[in-house]
């Protein structure tokens, strides 16, 4: 298994990171999203934290927790829900009731990271509703690291099997780029060209749309 990547992580990210690593109360989560795809494939610094449980929480426990790692801001807090940001660092703490089809794997920081093919499926997922430019470059390095959009739709068919996903909309989510052309670039780590990962993307919308006709 390779080594994590921390230099993907901003400094002010790595050090409210390792603070919410040391809360109790926090100990069920496991880190995901962009900065736990960046760690495991060292691809683009990624500043947000994206912590998931598969155990119901309290918000009370949890909010307790967060101020003692810097000033909370909430933008959103609702049952099994807080989005903000704790000390400067954008947070989001999410119930997630869903099978981890992999081990988590543990990092320096306290907390775990869901493994690249569960946050693949979270990407496929995310691509689908919004169409991030981020979620496309992830899901680009993903299929570099053998967790392509066939892989992938798989997979989260075995993660979510009580969710009735449509096929077709999340092929033809994955060649829609115009929300995400009207976004930043990714600060990367390694050398990419955009065009790369929309002919990728686009291709593999194509090919499996073919096929589900065809079935």
């Amino acid at each position: 298994m390779s080594e994590l990547h921390e230099a993907v992580l901003a400094p002010d990210t790595a050090r409210v990171f390792r603070c919410l690593g040391s809360q109790s109360a926090l100990g069920s989560f496991y880190l995901a999203g962009g900065t736990g795809a960046a760690l495991q494939m060292g691809h683009r610094i990624s500043e947000d934290l994206d912590l998931f449980t598969e155990r119901p929480w309290s918000w009370s426990a949890a909010s307790a927790a967060l101020t003692t790692c810097g000033e909370v801001v909430v933008d959103r807090q609702e049952e099994g829900t807080f989005v903000g940001s704790v000390g400067g660092v954008r947070v989001s703490l999410f119930h997630y009731p869903y099978v981890l089809l992999e081990e988590p794997r543990t990092t320096p920081f306290g907390l775990p990271v869901a493994g690249l093919e569960d946050i693949g499926c979270m990407k496929l997922v995310a691509a689908s509703q919004r169409g991030s430019r981020k979620d496309f470059v992830d899901l680009y390095f993903l299929a570099g690291a053998g967790l392509g959009v066939r892989e992938l739709m798989q997979a989260l068919a075995r993660k979510m099997p009580a969710i009735s996903f449509n096929p077709v909309h999340i092929l033809k989510s994955l060649a829609y780029f115009e929300d995400a052309e009207s976004e930043p670039e990714p600060t990367m780590l390694v050398a990419y060209d955009w065009r790369d990962v929309r002919a990728y993307c686009t291709a593999q919308a194509e090919a499996l749309l073919q096929e589900l006709l065809d079935a």
